[in-house]
């Protein structure tokens, strides 16, 4: 079985800004990409992921297209993500 990789963003008007970790906590990426569905569409991941989110009024756009290829996409508020993030490492 694979491991779940977790992707974090922050998606502001022209840029997203993202960190990846894996199973373990470590970090595996970080960066920026311009906020278009093309770039978005560009980048792939290989095996299991899923994507959080904090909720802005450009995150609308991007949770359909990352839906399509991750396990799971969660939108919440900060204090939420962070006890999603403490969960999933506790196991």
């Amino acid at each position: 079985m694979e491991s779940m990789d977790y992707i974090g963003g922050d998606v502001h008007r022209k840029w997203i800004r993202y960190g990846g970790k894996d199973a373990s906590g470590r970090i595996q990426a970080r960066g920026k990409i311009p906020a278009t569905r093309y770039d978005l569409g560009r980048r792939t991941l290989r095996g299991p992921w899923m994507a959080t989110w904090k909720p802005t009024l450009f995150t609308g756009w991007i949770y359909d297209p990352l839906l399509a290829h991750a396990v799971a996409v969660k939108v919440a508020h900060p204090l939420m993500l962070v006890a999603i993030r403490g969960g999933e490492k506790e196991e």
